[in-house]
């Protein structure tokens, strides 16, 4: 069986009004290559869901399940799958729990045995992870399931693609044993997918996804609403000219719609973006999380939690590679506060990626992705990220005590984002450091503060670009300021 390597690097306890936080910063290696793409608290843990490669499949992929404690120790996993096909789970998110304590995934299944073909795979398992019952979907070389929903009826709901001649979004609900019901299908002359689904409470059901078929460029985002038989209500496009990407959705409190994706708009390399938009699928309001070849933000998850919408995903610039990213809003779009994670042992590499979150009753939250870092072999490897943190989104408690956390601070609002303005590199760093300034106007102070907010170094940047001298510091992680903008810098010798 292959070895499982667990790194936990934080594990704090605080008092609040709340009673005890725990958070804890930690890796899995339990395949030979892994992420964590869906993240559920339990009654006493989490279980995570995610792709691995695994040598238990003779190398080929598997849907690789596992339980922690609430501290993040493994209490048991597995991996659904075989040789010579590949196992895929749906989109982030896309493990859900019912209320009898089972579970079910949208998911699909390549078989390789002969010609590559793939279908739809509906799974339905125990608290153990072990199938309760299987449907397979399609008859086409190409059918696949994305997602899937526990309707308000109790039936269940699963979304993704039927490979006919054009490639048609389809819609098929199933009954608490895996009886089809009915399937539906949506789009027109070209390729259109189902990605997630969801449902009001008067059980009209919202499909996100894309279409080729419609919209202003190739690609755009397609939103698809429906009453509860199915029969399309309404059907909207996301997306500017050119190749934009998938568009997701979650139902909100007042019976409107997040969404997220990205869009070829403002600059070259396009734009993420989240949306608010009321029950006719009308934009109440919109971010635009700017990109150019310094940087990206990728929005890859989204939830209103109370009166609050939190996302999380990535930040991206060339100096320092991929970095999670955890994100609040208020009701209207404004930015409350933001954060960014680096696994720390992932110094050999990066990346870092936040695919999926959940809230948990202590009042922090439950954070999986991916991250590479140095497994038992002393090699690096791509693992599963588990991230517990509090209601501030902080691994270590106290990190929202600095002035500002993280660009951009006070210039998010209802339209188009303004994003940090500094690069500093090389990251990790030895002994020196550059800040370079896309801008300079008036000097500039720049402060290093260690992971419990104490200043560690203060200089005046007084030109575009700056070298500094950082051999009195010890190795460790450090949060750096400047003007409206904070980053994480490691040093490392």
């Amino acid at each position: 069986m292959t070895r499982s390597w667990h790194i936990i690097l934080f594990i704090f306890a605080c008092l609040s009004s709340k009673g005890q936080t725990i958070t804890f910063d930690s890796v899995y290696y339990l395949t030979s290559y892994s992420s964590g793409t869906s993240v559920i608290e339990e009654d006493s843990g989490y279980t995570v869901c995610g792709l691995g490669y695994s040598n238990q499949l003779s190398g080929f992929t598997g849907i690789n399940i596992f339980k922690t404690d609430n501290y993040g120790n493994v209490l048991q996993q597995k991996v659904i799958g075989r040789s010579q096909t590949g196992h895929y789970p749906g989109p982030n998110g896309a493990l859900k729990k019912l209320p009898d304590s089972n579970y079910i995934l949208g998911a699909a299944v390549e078989f390789y045995d002969s010609a590559v073909v793939s279908r739809g795979l509906f799974l339905k398992l125990d608290s153990h992870f072990d199938t309760i019952w299987t449907y397979v979907y399609g008859n086409h070389n190409e059918d696949y399931f994305n997602d899937s929903y526990l309707s308000t009826d109790n039936n269940y709901l699963a979304v993704g693609l039927k490979g006919n001649a054009s490639g048609s979004m389809v819609l098929v609900k199933l009954s608490p044993t895996g009886q089809v019901i009915w399937e539906r299908a949506y789009g027109g002359n070209d390729i259109d997918v189902g990605v997630m689904v969801g449902e009001q409470e008067d059980g009209r059901i919202i499909i996100a996804g894309l279409t080729a078929s419609f919209g202003n460029g190739s690609i755009d985002g397609y939103l698809v609403k429906t009453d509860s038989s199915g029969s399309l209500l309404w059907q909207k496009t996301i997306g500017k000219l050119g190749d934009d990407s998938e568009v997701r959705v979650r139902t909100t409190n007042d019976g409107g719609y997040l969404i997220w994706g990205s869009m070829d708009t403002i600059t070259a390399n396009g734009s993420s973006y989240l949306m608010k938009l009321d029950s006719d699928g009308e934009v109440v309001w919109k971010l635009f999380f700017n990109k150019d070849y310094r940087t990206q933000y990728g929005v890859l998850q989204a939830r209103e939690v109370g009166k609050y919408i939190y996302i999380v995903g990535f930040y991206d610039t060339i100096q320092s590679g991929e970095i999670g990213w955890m994100a609040k809003f208020d009701s209207m779009g404004a930015l409350i506060w933001q954060h960014f994670h680096r696994h720390v042992d992932s110094q050999i590499s990066d990346f870092n990626y936040f695919y999926d979150f959940a809230p948990t009753r202590d009042g922090g939250f439950i954070l999986t992705g991916s991250t590479e870092g140095v497994n038992t072999n002393g090699s690096g490897q791509q693992g599963v990220w588990l991230l517990k943190v509090d209601s501030l989104g902080c691994l270590t408690p106290g990190c929202d005590t600095l002035p500002c956390q993280l660009p951009p601070c006070d210039t998010v609002g209802i339209g188009e984002t303004a994003f940090p303005k500094i690069w500093v590199y090389p990251n990790p760093a030895t002994n020196h450091l550059t800040i370079e300034l896309s801008t300079y106007t008036q000097p500039t102070t720049f402060a290093l503060y260690d992971l419990l907010g104490r200043k560690a170094l203060e200089t005046v940047l007084e030109s575009h670009r700056t070298e500094l001298d950082i051999t009195s510091l010890p190795d460790g992680l450090y949060l750096y300021k400047a003007g409206g903008a904070i980053g994480k810098v490691q040093v490392l010798r």
